[in-house]
């Protein structure tokens, strides 16, 4: 079975504002500001998905090629994971 993750609800605050979504760390005061892909792939993770789903909502959403949306995806999680701003579901 495939990993899945999902955005922690502890610890951060985050709003979509136009077509980005900004995320407030709680814990270090820090703010991360996400648009394009990104924000897309945030909003995805509201609800428990692995990285084939990201890949697919990159693919379909941007008209990526298979290999470059994963790419995409697995760098995008990897960096969540590095700020805890996600947790395996």
């Amino acid at each position: 079975m495939t990993q899945k993750f999902r955005a922690k609800t502890d610890g951060i605050s985050w709003r979509e504002v136009d077509d980005e979504v900004v995320i407030l760390d709680l814990e270090t005061s820090k703010y991360l500001s996400l648009n394009g892909s990104a924000a897309v792939l945030w909003l995805a993770l509201q609800k428990p998905v692995g990285v084939d789903g990201l890949a697919a909502e990159l693919a379909s959403r941007f008209e990526l090629d298979e290999a470059t949306a994963r790419t995409d995806a697995e760098a995008f999680v990897e960096d969540c994971r590095g700020r805890d701003l996600i947790e395996a579901a």
